[in-house]
């Protein structure tokens, strides 16, 4: 956890002067903060038997990724438990659910599923980045167009 990586500060996430968020960070920019700042505790020490101390989950600290995303920690309990991510648990065919965050797990407190994370994080970026791409072809559209409007109006000048 020594090598946290900051996220980039946002002038629309800072702190209002009643310390409460201007604007809450995206489920991305949230899932990108955890996975950049836990992934080298991943999965963590062998424990007897043969399992990992942090295989499927893995201990965060919500304080911290509040601090981080200019947040309470409260905000991001809620974003994690109660939010759309709350969604992407699955359930096996025995009934037993995998949820992405729990609140309480083996003594460790919040913990997420570091794979099912993982997995949430690179949906979410993949949709991040086509929704840029289409954003710029919009923008490099808008200005052809703009081009060959202001290209007619000249040429009528002329």
């Amino acid at each position: 956890m020594d090598g946290a990586v900051p996220i980039e500060q946002n002038k629309q996430t800072a702190k209002s002067k009643d310390n409460k968020c201007l604007q809450l960070p995206t489920d991305r920019e949230m899932l990108e903060y955890i996975y950049k700042t836990y992934a080298n505790d991943f999965p963590g020490q062998v424990k007897p038997g043969g399992k990992h101390e942090n295989d499927p989950y893995l201990a965060i600290d919500l304080s911290r990724i509040a601090e981080a995303l200019n947040c309470s920690s409260y905000l991001i309990f809620g974003r994690l438990y109660y939010g759309p991510l709350h969604n992407h648990g699955h359930q096996d065919a025995q009934g037993r659910r995998t949820d992405l965050f729990v609140p309480h797990v083996g003594g460790k407190g919040p913990a997420v599923n570091f794979p099912l994370l993982v997995s949430v994080l690179a949906d979410l970026q993949a949709a991040h980045h086509k929704e840029k791409k289409a954003l710029l072809i919009a923008v490099i559209s808008l200005v052809i167009a703009g081009t060959a409007l202001l290209a007619q109006f000249l040429q009528r000048l002329v």
